[in-house]
């Protein structure tokens, strides 16, 4: 990937320029190029930034072939830049080296590929085409940023080439063009509505190409590695959807401003520029010459502020341009609007932009050249407004044939002259027309030059007119000659106006024989009182030369009355109010209004508040510092009383705006950085295109994108579990690292610890033994290790309430102890007996291999190898008990002598067996009941036939209760008839078990479950 933007331009146009040498080349009477070389003076002296003026030539044929080249090699050599068109035609030597070609990296306008015969046309540094300007074909409506055409290249290497900005693709009947056709275009087109054209119209097939190398992810430019596609826009997450990536995470997209691709996030990551490139980063726009200062209140010239140059922010126009301060730009030529001040900047003209323009050859005027003279602010020659002017006339040349017939002339045509502000010459006016009466056309014209002179030496010259009145109010100096007014019988005010302020000489004005002061005081075409003795061009207040009182604009006035909105600006001089005051003023500017026509911003009243500030009841208050634009109140946040948007934002955990952020201020800890979509709607549409600060997982501290594993947070609220962060560490499983806040893994044997050791167990998987050879000692004081198995030195088992410990061997029990023990086992064996009672003989092999899966799994929850074995040994009981209906004593005397074996179930029992023909009689045969201290038989408890529940509609957990008669059950099994029955039985039976193996609820549960999977499945049916 290339370099960002930041280190491959090490030194800015703006910023690091020590040197700038301006070279200029000259062919003939043409500039060929200008370029820019800077450099550090005293260091390196390295090339750093060179900007080549390119071509307007198309495909026009160059007289000379081998110079046509050489200009291109002058032109392009170790050029970065190019501002215009690359043009590269007509190259038809094969062997031609192209290699000064290699540094160039952004074009402006378009690369134009045209009748080049070489093999290989090759700009590895090529990364961005503007198309600022576009080719068009004539023959072809469509505008191409790149057109490549009619070429016998083999390839076109563009290895780099990332963005086309503007315009289409075009490749046109390249006869050998290898490769192109597997450029995937989307990747590297950006223009709205741009498209890829390819056409090949010879009738001979193409060429069969090599294919890409086995590296290229896609396609390529041609052979080998170096030449595959890069792709950063088409394989990019969707929320990169309006620009480029550097990476297919959702994350991992480029800044809007970038082109090209990037390497990171930022405006500083991009590998080249959208619009702007400034110190170091991509910008929409370069920054403002002019910036407001709201300290003063004024728009002030701003010390950080640049010029556009190409795509390049500058401090200072390279000399060969000028300077827009009003456009930010330096540009060419100024805009009509603007002219060129000395040092080489375009100011706002003072009135129409200057203009000079050259008088008439003969000097008159007349219908066939007064057009001519349109926004003219300046005549070089003199001008004759006659009789012929009006009437029309034949034009005869010196040697009598006739030329152009001139139509007449309306006086209002002569309004052409309104931006006259000088004649060189003369103006000499004989004519007469009804509408001729003023010379108000020349309303702006300040200076009569008297270059060339009329009659009596005049440069002022009136004879035998319609004039009434001469409205030469902007009429300031005649520099040489006099006036000469006669003969003109309507014409007043002549003889009042003081021309020795006008005239430069000590020449008299002839003023003769024009109307009498007595017709014109009659007719009222006299001077207004509020005129000095200076005379006046007419009866206007306007027309007067100076001012008896005040002046006001171009009028005389009596006073400054500040109750119409003036004050008197210095004296005799009267001015407006600002336009922002309301009615009246104290004195000039904003900053002295009476009262605000809009709002107030500090001193002064303004149309409207500034970027950075907001209207409160008329009066501009500051925005937050972080707003961005504007601001409708005071609030550090988007809403309608805080901004309007903002560079960057922080968002809640609902994506709610809760707070803006500054430029450079960084996310607070708990989130993340984004950047938001330019097209995103809703409540963050004020900040498309520009970032937020979301909220961090809630597991999470510190992280770089939401989530709670450690890739992406870097520290947890809580804990750290592995790769993850918890909010509590489990208990049974792990203990906590205060320092670290960790959870990390207890030993294998521990259920809980405190500690990694199997010595920091707060209880045990399987045994715990204790160290001390007086266990008993040990226990009591909670000390203890767990293991697997108990140790040799400890063998004997001990239950307690913590479960299982290792202790000594212990001595013999006592016979009281062996009866307890022993009892329990006996009564479970007679109640697992009981279920094969239960079941059908024909169900029981089926129900034999699931009870036996049954045992297992029971027997394994007791924890005790040494339970499981003997109650697999003698399943076989169980098997017999298939062939009888009650499990009875018949010889039980060594349980009341004490005499028990020490294998619970290795007992002596005898089945009272029964046939089919005795079923009759088992109801008055009753289950062994056991209490405390013996097994007897409950033949009295029960009368025969009488069930012990009554089945009425009780419910199923009083028929339970029911059944539990103390000490222990006695129940009927030949009354377990129907299915509540057996579920009850099962349910009794179960909360045996329960109490023999003191399980926890849990396994309890899952006991009782086993049970009911077990009867379902053997499909049972309960005896009748």
């Amino acid at each position: 990937m290339k370099e960002p933007i930041h280190l491959r331009r090490k030194m800015s146009l703006e910023r690091t320029i020590s040197m700038t040498v301006i070279l200029i080349l000259l062919a003939g009477s043409e500039i060929s190029h200008i370029f820019l070389v800077t450099g550090n003076v005293g260091t390196t002296g390295r090339l750093e930034e060179r900007v080549c003026i390119g071509t307007n030539g198309r495909m026009s044929v160059p007289s000379n072939r081998s110079h046509h080249y050489r200009n291109l090699k002058d032109r392009y050599t170790n050029c970065t830049y190019v501002e215009g068109n690359l043009e590269l035609t007509w190259l038809q030597d094969q062997e031609v080296d192209l290699s000064f070609l290699q540094h160039i990296r952004e074009v402006t306008g378009y690369v134009l590929v045209s009748h080049v015969d070489v093999r290989r046309i090759v700009l590895p540094s090529l990364q961005v085409i503007r198309g600022r300007t576009r080719f068009r074909l004539n023959v072809h409506n469509d505008e191409f940023a790149l057109m490549v055409t009619l070429s016998r290249m083999d390839n076109l290497e563009l290895p780099a080439l990332r963005d086309v900005l503007a315009g289409n693709v075009g490749v046109y009947n390249n006869y050998n063009l290898c490769h192109v056709k597997t450029i995937n275009w989307d990747e590297i087109i950006s223009g709205v509505n741009a498209k890829y054209v390819y056409v090949y119209n010879y009738t001979q097939e193409e060429r069969e190409c090599p294919s890409c190398d086995s590296a290229c992810e896609a396609g390529c430019w041609g052979e080998g590695p170096h030449n595959c596609q890069k792709f950063s826009k088409i394989n990019c997450s969707p929320q990169c959807h309006e620009g480029r990536c550097y990476g297919k995470e959702p994350r991992q997209c480029c800044h809007l401003s970038c082109a090209g691709g990037c390497t990171g996030p930022k405006k500083s990551d991009c590998l080249a520029c959208k619009k702007f490139y400034d110190d170091g980063e991509c910008k929409d726009e370069c920054p403002s010459l002019v910036i407001y200062n709201p300290n003063t209140y004024l728009s002030e010239r701003n010390p950080k502020g640049k010029y556009a140059y190409g795509a390049t922010c500058v401090k200072e126009c390279p000399e060969h341009l000028l300077r827009d301060a009003g456009a930010g730009a330096c540009v060419r030529s100024c805009p009509p609007d603007k002219e060129q001040s000395p040092d080489g900047e375009c100011v706002p003209c003072s009135g129409p932009c200057s203009k000079k323009c050259q008088g008439p050859s003969n000097s008159i005027i007349h219908s066939g050249n007064i057009n001519t003279f349109r926004n003219c602010t300046i005549i070089d020659g003199s001008i004759q407004i006659l009789e012929t002017s009006f009437n029309g006339f034949q034009e005869v040349h010196l040697n009598y044939t006739f030329g152009e017939r001139f139509k007449p002339m309306d006086p209002s045509q002569l309004e052409i002259f309104s931006t006259l502000k000088e004649i060189t010459g003369y103006i000499n006016v004989q004519a007469s027309h009804p509408n001729f009466t003023d010379l108000s056309y020349f309303r702006n014209l300040e200076t009569i030059g008297g270059r060339d002179k009329a009659e009596f030496f005049s440069a002022l010259y009136i004879v035998k007119t319609s004039l009434r009145s001469l409205n030469l109010r902007s009429l300031k100096r005649i520099r040489s000659g006099t006036v000469a007014m006669l003969e003109n019988s309507e014409l007043c005010f002549a003889q009042s106006v003081n021309w020795r302020r006008i005239l430069s000489s000590k020449a008299e004005a002839q003023i003769f024989n024009n109307q009498t002061p007595e017709n014109c005081r009659s007719n009222g075409q006299v001077c207004s009182s509020q005129c000095s003795s200076d005379g006046c061009w007419g009866h206007e207040t306007k027309d007067c030369l100076s001012c008896a009182k005040f002046k006001l604009d171009d009028q005389c006035i009596p006073n400054c009355n500040t109750e119409v909105g003036i004050y008197e600006d210095s004296p005799g001089i009267c001015k407006h109010c600002h336009e922002q005051c309301l009615d009246t003023c104290t004195g000039k500017g904003q900053g002295n209004c009476s009262r605000c026509k809009n709002v107030k911003d500090g001193p002064f009243c303004v149309s409207s508040c500034p970027l950075s500030k907001y209207n409160l009841t008329g009066e501009c208050l500051k925005c937050h510092p972080n707003c961005v634009d504007r601001c409708n109140g005071p609030a550090n946040t988007i809403s309608s009383n805080g901004c309007t948007s903002c560079q960057q934002a922080i968002l809640d955990e609902n994506e709610q705006i809760i707070q803006c952020l500054g430029k450079e201020e960084p996310c607070p800890i708990g989130y993340y950085y984004e950047s938001v979509g330019p097209k995103v709607t809703g409540a963050l549409l004020a900040l498309a295109g520009k970032s937020v600060c979301k909220k961090c997982h809630p597991k999470c501290k510190r992280c770089s994108a939401f989530g709670f594993h450690t890739q992406v947070c870097q520290e947890c609220s809580f804990f750290r579990k592995g790769e993850q962060c918890e909010d509590e560490c489990p208990q049974d499983f792990y203990y906590i690292d205060q320092a670290h806040k960790e959870c990390l893994l207890c030993a294998n044997e521990c259920r809980g610890c405190t500690g990694p050791t199997a010595a920091d167990c707060l209880t045990c998987r399987h045994y715990r033994f204790y160290s001390d050879l007086d266990s008993e000692n040990q226990h009591n004081n909670g000390s203890f290790s767990c293991g697997i198995s108990c140790p040799q030195e400890f063998p004997h088992i001990v239950e307690d309430g913590l479960g299982p410990y290792c202790a000594h061997p212990e001595p013999p029990l006592s016979d009281d102890k062996k009866l307890e023990k022993n009892s329990k086992w006996i009564e479970l064996a007679i109640d697992l007996g009981n279920i094969g009672y239960l079941v059908r003989r024909t169900h029981w092999d089926e129900f034999k291999i699931q009870f036996m899966q049954f045992l297992h799994n029971f027997m394994t929850t007791l924890g005790n190898e040494d339970i499981v074995r003997p109650f697999f040994r003698h399943f076989e009981i169980l098997d017999l008990l298939n062939n009888s209906q009650v499990l009875n004593k018949r010889n039980f005397s060594n349980l009341e002598n004490n005499q028990i074996d020490e294998d619970p179930l290795n007992l002596s029992y005898e089945l009272l067996t029964t046939h089919e023909s005795e079923t009759d009689e088992l109801n008055e045969t009753k289950i062994v009941s056991m209490t405390s201290n013996t097994l007897i038989l409950s033949e009295d408890k029960f009368p025969p036939n009488t069930p012990i529940v009554q089945y009425k509609n009780d419910s199923m957990m009083e028929k339970i209760d029911q059944f539990k008669i103390e000490p222990l059950a006695h129940l009927d099994l030949t009354l377990v008839k129907t299915d509540d029955e057996f579920d009850i039985f099962t349910n009794l039976l179960t909360s045996k078990l329960r109490h023999i193996s003191e399980l926890s609820r849990q396994k309890f549960l899952k006991l009782q479950m086993e049970i009911n999977i077990l009867v379902n499945s053997a499909e049972l049916e309960l005896l009748d």
